[in-house]
């Protein structure tokens, strides 16, 4: 909502962000390259956090995860 109201317009895919658990090292590069903060690292543990609500899906940590652990959950058509 805050984009829009900035004049920004949002194509958002037709689909979800998952994070496969048992690949995911935590490692973080994803969370350095999330524009809406919905991936972070949590302290003191330094696991990775993945908050939906906040999603854009803007695609942008798929590629920057080194394991693959990141991708994109089409919708049913």
């Amino acid at each position: 909502a805050w984009l829009e109201s900035q004049g920004l317009g949002l194509n958002r895919a037709p689909g979800q962000i998952a994070v496969d658990r048992s690949l995911c090292i935590d490692c973080g590069l994803c969370s350095s390259v999330c524009p809406s903060g919905a991936l972070s690292l949590t302290q003191p543990a330094w696991q990775l956090q993945f908050d939906a609500q906040r999603c854009l899906v803007c695609e942008q940590c798929i590629p920057s995860c080194p394991l693959d652990a990141i991708s994109l959950v089409l919708a049913p058509p």
